[in-house]
């Protein structure tokens, strides 16, 4: 996942990832929720949430 030093650039990169509901990417944001950047944390927690949903809405 994007682990850098701008926490803008990781931020951006959850919220695509989540908009696109990439399922590949859970592990890596589920990564970005426990160590990630101050940005990061709630835009990868937004993402995994638009990536469940595209799993319930599956099923």
């Amino acid at each position: 996942m994007c682990i850098r030093e701008d926490m803008y650039v990781q931020e951006r990169a959850c919220v695509l990832l989540g908009h696109h509901r990439y399922e590949p990417a859970t592990e890596s944001l589920k990564e970005v929720v426990e160590h990630g950047m101050p940005n990061g944390k709630p835009a990868a927690r937004k993402a995994l949430s638009m990536i469940r949903s595209r799993q319930l809405d599956k099923r």
